[in-house]
């Protein structure tokens, strides 16, 4: 076993330390079967047959009642109590990570030594723990994952930047499941990102919204107070947007963030994306946004606000929030492209070929060709008398600079 270092926050700021132990499990080799105990998602107790346990102590709770109709021995039945076991034990193991006490329960256990907490994040399709080296392997083959039989989707996590968004996605989602419902401002947060941001109508309800909030508290643990401008501007897009919705026709009552991101309201979400981004069509009948970066950036961070909300309702218990978050992801990776993404394509791309590109006139040449041969021969001299770093770096450049310009106008 090993003990695993947590800073809680606010640490640095009290000169403190506090030490907890968080445990991983060790798969000991026996000759006997390996029968791993696994969590109830409904009432914690460790158990060793789920399905048996589910049968006789929750049969009467819907989720529970939904698998036990399917008939026995096939495959619905065991992939929905797979999918029960899975988020019982994620909810043990966010609770683990949330006190910084307990055992790990993953997936697949080192024989031969043992791993860091750190190194384990959930597959967002089954909510099991993996090592962050096999995760993506995992996703690839997923019983779960509805694109697993896909040759692109594949090629596109098989790659080192698809691995990367995978540990990624998997990383949003456990941080969803720790936050709460009602945060908590940090002194870091508060000090940073909100009081440093424009004070306006936008900023309250930047700050005004839950999700809004965790949002930007993962993004400042993720980036860093020194890209407190980029969360102040992820999060008032998000505003914008809340705003865009609630101001359309037909709204009796203003939506948070929570509840914008249901499948019900994927359309709504749309139009109002396309109103911020300022659609329009162009001569030729094309669509095109005025603002084609702001619609992309809204396309990641209401993915990003989905899977936050998520493990929130993993780690609540919440059916119905659940299935609205699930419901809106599919709809996003289904339909963003077609409706969003492929109109700020088009748009980046008739912006760069009807860009006028303006030649160097030729006076400016010349005086750029004098500087730099009077100023390499004053270089060359104070060098040749003192050497020094500084003018020796800038004679450097300068040289860089006159090859470079030279190949540009070869008869120079």
């Amino acid at each position: 076993m090993y003990t695993h270092v947590y800073e809680p926050e606010g640490a640095q700021d009290l000169f403190c330390v506090l030490f907890f132990t968080v445990l991983v499990d060790v798969c000991q080799r026996t000759g006997k079967r390996d029968r791993s105990r696994n969590h109830c998602y409904f009432c914690d107790e460790v158990v060793l047959q789920i399905p048996r346990h589910m049968a006789r102590q929750h049969s009467v709770v819907p989720e529970v009642s939904a698998v036990l109709c399917k008939g026995k021995g096939t495959k619905e039945r065991k992939m929905g109590f797979l999918r029960l076991r899975n988020l019982g034990n994620f909810k043990h193991n966010v609770a683990v990570l949330e006190t910084g006490s307990g055992t790990l329960h993953v997936c697949k256990r080192s024989s031969t030594k043992h791993a860091d907490a750190e190194d384990y994040l959930p597959c967002v399709h089954c909510f099991a723990f993996y090592g962050r080296g096999q995760l993506w392997r995992h996703v690839l083959k997923c019983p779960f994952n509805e694109n697993k039989g896909k040759t692109s989707d594949d090629v596109r996590v098989q790659n080192k930047a698809g691995r990367v968004s995978c540990c990624a996605a998997s990383e949003l989602l456990l941080d969803g499941s720790l936050l709460r419902e009602s945060p908590e401002l940090s002194p870091e947060f508060k000090a940073f990102v909100l009081d440093r941001m424009h004070k306006d109508r936008v900023r309250s309800v930047a700050s005004g919204d839950p999700l809004v909030v965790n949002f930007g508290t993962v993004l400042l643990k993720r980036l860093g107070p020194h890209r407190a401008v980029d969360i102040q501007q992820r999060m008032r897009q998000l505003a914008r947007l809340l705003q865009a919705v609630n101001a359309a026709d037909g709204v009796t009552e203003p939506l948070t963030l929570t509840q914008l991101l249901a499948g019900r309201h994927f359309d709504t979400v749309i139009e109002a994306v396309h109103r911020v981004a300022e659609l329009s069509v162009d001569s030729t009948g094309r669509r095109v946004y005025r603002k084609p970066s702001l619609a992309g950036k809204l396309g990641h961070s209401l993915k990003k606000c989905a899977q936050l909300k998520l493990g929130l309702a993993i780690r609540q218990s919440d059916l119905v929030m659940e299935q609205e978050a699930n419901a809106f992801l599919y709809l996003h990776n289904a339909d963003w492209q077609d409706n969003v993404t492929s109109v700020c394509s088009v748009t980046v791309k008739l912006s760069k070929m009807n860009k006028v590109v303006e030649l160097p006139d030729r006076n400016d040449l010349d005086k750029l060709k004098h500087y730099q041969v009077s100023r390499m021969q004053q270089l060359t001299r104070i060098v040749a008398e003192s050497p020094q770093y500084a003018p020796w770096r800038e004679l450097s450049e300068l040289a860089l600079s006159r090859l470079t310009l030279f190949k540009q106008a070869p008869r120079w």
